[in-house]
């Protein structure tokens, strides 16, 4: 076998300087050539850049939509919740009205629940005509000079005629003078009091007003006094008529003390009578002493006489 000789390795040359006998060629296609494996791993890094962002940007946008998908379901079942309580809440305030009004038909509450009288007044029946009455009369308006009188009357929705005329004009001429207020439940239907319709007994209230001068401080622009129900809508049944009463306001409170109806406030303005002015007793003294002298007793010995 032929030995092999290698050639022997290139001396080291000095820093800085180049070979004697490398090219200007051969420099410049080395130059070239790391240029390009530059570039090419530039691009390929830049190009592998942009895959794992789009991948990253994918990633994350599977991650929002996941979420998305667990907070649907959870918000759901909130807003579910959120239904039912108030659903169970309404369920229980219906419930507990209902029990309410049921209990209260069972034990309706009392004139003497409902009002406050003042000492000495009295409530008495003075009616039996289809209708009830009840008179009070006004103990704190005898301070001011003049008595009033309250006539409280309730007729029934069935009743479709009922006289008032004889009650009133009656009642008229008991209370003179003095102020006199018709007021109650008379389930009363007529254009001039904010309903619809109308009936007989309705219009012959409505005539007697009319004729006997009464005033109504009734302010049909109010809320309904009778809450209406699935077979009923609301109404106001209730009037206050007014005789010789020029300063009275009508409000609906609002308050219904576990029944369909409102309590209505009557307010009547009234005036302090005004102070008799004195009438001094002046002594005749030139008249009175004469008149000592000629009836004056013998001198007095016994202070005890």
């Amino acid at each position: 076998m032929e030995a092999v000789s290698f050639p022997s390795e290139p001396q080291a040359q000095p820093t800085g300087k180049r070979k004697a006998n490398t090219s200007t060629a051969s420099l410049h296609a080395e130059t070239d050539i790391a240029t390009a494996v530059s570039n090419a791993a530039s691009a390929a890094l830049t190009t592998l850049d942009a895959k794992f962002k789009v991948r990253f940007n994918t990633l994350q946008q599977v991650v929002a939509d996941t979420n998305n998908s667990l907070n649907n379901p959870k918000s759901y079942t909130e807003a579910t919740n959120n239904s039912l309580n108030a659903l169970k809440n309404y369920t229980e305030s219906t419930t507990a009205e209902i029990h309410a009004r049921l209990e209260c038909r069972k034990h309706p509450p009392t004139f003497g629940q409902l009002a406050t009288l003042q000492p000495h007044s009295c409530t008495a029946p003075i009616g039996n005509n289809g209708h009830s009455a009840y008179d009070r009369r006004d103990s704190t308006s005898q301070s001011h000079g003049k008595s009033r009188f309250v006539l409280n009357v309730y007729t029934s929705p069935g009743e479709k005629v009922a006289d008032f005329c004889r009650l009133f004009t009656e009642s008229i001429s008991l209370v003179g003078d003095a102020q006199l207020l018709l007021l109650g439940d008379f389930n009363a239907r007529h254009p001039d009091w904010g309903d619809k319709h109308t009936d007989p007994k309705d219009r012959q209230l409505w005539s007697l007003e009319q004729d006997l001068l009464l005033t109504q401080p009734n302010d049909t622009q109010h809320p309904p006094m009778r809450i209406g129900n699935s077979v009923c809508r609301d109404t106001l049944p209730d009037l206050t008529l007014c005789k010789d009463v020029t300063r009275a306001t009508w409000d609906n409170t609002g308050l219904s003390v576990e029944s369909d109806q409102n309590i209505l406030a009557i307010t009547i303005e009234t005036r302090l009578n005004k102070k008799p002015k004195p009438t001094a007793r002046i002594t005749d003294w030139p008249t009175f002493h004469p008149l000592r002298e000629e009836q004056a007793f013998d001198a007095i010995t016994d202070i005890n006489e």
